[in-house]
């Protein structure tokens, strides 16, 4: 009919006998553009490959069994950061074939084979994920699935003193949260993994040494 796909190459014989032939096992690949669907794999005979020859009953299937053809499953979805939906590029899909990479677009797409079972984990030095991961089992269709990013953070802390006294109200510039001095002269900020700038104390009537600290890539 117009939905038959040839899927494997004729075979021919010059002569054989009408009662029994036997053939060796035959293997082949369905090619992946043939449409999803149940199809049935099946035997022709013919005559000089002539489908229209004189003999009715070689130009029939001579045996059928049924096959179920589905088209690829996809697992995909995007990358994000939390709140702002700013896409994260470059972050490693680990668990899934291949270990796919987020686009520019913070988006990312594989294909898995049915049935596949895993899990997926996004990985980044920078950022820390909601979900942590994503698990799968016997999968029969395709997923999205979307992580949300929080930036990590690490603790910039220390003291600004005077004969071993704490001075209050020292204000810390070029750190984010431009912290200011408690009491007993401590001060924290919270920075992103990786941060690198110029730390500087600052307050009317003092001068400070060192006059500021470089930090980078804490």
């Amino acid at each position: 009919t117009s939905d038959d796909h040839l899927i494997g190459s004729y075979w021919s014989w010059p002569t054989f006998s009408p009662e029994s032939y036997t053939v060796e096992n035959y293997t082949t690949v369905i090619p992946y553009n043939i449409p999803s669907g149940t199809y049935y794999v099946g035997v022709r005979v013919t005559i000089d490959g002539d489908a229209a020859d004189d003999y009715p009953y070689n130009n029939r299937t001579s045996f059928r069994f049924p096959i179920t053809l589905r088209n690829p499953l996809t697992i995909s979805g995007g990358v994000r950061q939390y709140g702002t939906g700013t896409p994260i590029p470059g972050v490693s899909l680990h668990g899934l074939p291949g270990t796919p990479t987020s686009n520019t677009e913070g988006a990312y797409s594989v294909v898995v084979p049915y049935h596949w079972s895993g899990t997926v984990r996004p990985v980044s030095e920078t950022y820390a994920f909601e979900p942590q991961s994503a698990s799968f089992t016997n999968l029969s269709s395709s997923q999205v699935v979307s992580f949300a990013g929080i930036v990590n953070t690490i603790p910039v802390s220390g003291a600004v003193l005077s004969g071993g006294v704490g001075i209050q109200g020292v204000t810390m510039t070029g750190l984010p949260s431009l912290p200011v001095t408690a009491a007993n002269g401590l001060y924290v900020s919270m920075v992103p993994t990786g941060w690198s700038g110029i730390v500087k104390p600052v307050k009317p009537g003092y001068r400070f040494s060192p006059d500021s600290v470089i930090l980078a890539n804490v």
